[in-house]
């Protein structure tokens, strides 16, 4: 099963409406720029929508199949995880400004805290292999995705801080 959330919920959304207004004003300015020929307006104006469209679709998602673990951040990352190479699996509370620096797609699978997949709501889980690498994504709805999980043998631990 696959779990997705995107990632202009809650406070975030008012961003990305300030960001897509940002856009509708430079695309207004390009377009009426008279020193400026068709084809660089129509050039500008096809980056410019691009470049909101890869913005407007970003979002993490979580798939458990029957051997494995994959999850992402799309369109940039993803990464799947062997239930063989997975350590401990958690519900975990986060603080993403405090502890990655942000939402999104943040951090380092190698460091302390690993790499944050999503940052809203403050709650997730997080996986850690045997290497150490950890991977926290957070979801909405978790009850579900540890249902999931316990069907597949895992026994999850409550942890509140990554």
């Amino acid at each position: 099963m696959t779990w997705r959330q995107t990632t202009w919920t809650g406070w975030q959304r008012w961003l990305f409406l300030g960001v897509t207004a940002m856009f509708i004003a430079i695309w207004t300015v390009i377009l009426l720029d008279d020193s400026a020929t068709n084809s660089e307006r129509i050039i500008s104006s096809l980056i410019l929508v691009a470049s909101w469209i890869f913005m407007a679709v970003m979002h993490s998602w979580l798939r458990i199949t029957a051997a494995q673990v994959r999850m992402g951040f799309f369109p940039l990352y993803r990464v799947t995880l062997p239930f063989r190479e997975i350590r401990e699996a958690s519900v975990v509370t986060i603080s993403p400004f405090q502890d990655f620096g942000g939402t999104g797609l943040k951090g380092s699978a190698r460091s302390k805290n690993g790499i944050l997949l999503g940052g809203v709501p403050n709650t997730g889980l997080r996986f850690e292999t045997f290497d150490h690498r950890r991977y926290v994504i957070t979801l909405h709805d978790l009850e579900p995705v540890v249902q999931a999980l316990e069907a597949q043998g895992f026994t999850l631990s409550a942890d509140d801080a990554t």
